[in-house]
């Protein structure tokens, strides 16, 4: 029971509830910065959701077939970042196959399939009677 107690010192009777009381002070410390971190959590979540948010309005620069496309918007499908291609005269058609390089892959990109840009990402877009390693 007393075993973090220096081996010369003895608990007298009055010192279990003064224990006692220590416990139950350090037990509300102990509950209180429980509270203290739960609330530090919640803010950190809020930023953290704050941010993405403002990062999801902020424009962003890929390249599609080498070329500089801007976006204003960092989750887009495969057909939207076609046109937005298309619309800033990068010279593809939006039937072309889209794929997403990835160092030396390129991965498939569906017209419908959802795609979260990032600051240099790059495709390609090529004909689809196009045989050649996109």
């Amino acid at each position: 029971m007393y075993d973090n107690l220096p081996h010369n010192q003895e608990r007298t009777d009055e010192e279990p509830r003064e224990l006692a009381e220590e416990v139950r002070i350090e037990g509300k410390e102990i509950h209180e910065l429980e509270e203290v971190l739960d609330h530090e959590k919640e803010k950190l979540h809020y930023l953290e959701e704050k941010l993405e948010h403002e990062l999801e309005h902020e424009p962003v620069m890929v390249k599609v077939n080498n070329l500089p496309v801007t976006f204003l918007k960092r989750t887009v499908s495969g057909l939207t970042i076609k046109e937005t291609a298309i619309d800033q005269k990068v010279a593809i058609q939006s039937d072309f196959n889209l794929f997403e390089k990835k160092g030396e892959d390129m991965k498939p990109i569906k017209d419908t399939q959802l795609v979260h840009l990032k600051e240099g990402d790059e495709f390609r877009a090529v004909a689809p009677d196009d045989n050649s390693n996109a």
